[in-house]
């Protein structure tokens, strides 16, 4: 049975640079073991932008992969506004 994989690419351009390294490292820690039977996904910095690579089995796995980063990225960029 071949698996087909549905893949989620989302670019994230942060200017600010202090805030940009800050949400990254916290992704980076979050994300280490983030992969499972059913998804995967992974965070590459580029310059001032944030990638967020999503890859899974399913629909519903690459959503709510998809929901649970963003969602961090949200929390994150939230908290690092407020300190800086």
């Amino acid at each position: 049975m071949n698996i087909v994989e549905n893949s989620v690419e989302i670019r994230i351009n942060i200017d600010n640079d202090d805030i940009l390294r800050s949400v990254y490292q916290t992704l980076l820690v979050e994300m280490k073991g983030v992969q499972t039977d059913r998804g995967r996904a992974e965070i590459k910095l580029d310059n001032n932008t944030l990638l967020l690579i999503i890859t899974a089995t399913d629909f519903v796995a690459t959503r709510a992969l998809t929901n649970s980063t963003m969602r961090l990225i949200k929390t994150s960029m939230e908290i690092n506004e407020t300190l800086i």
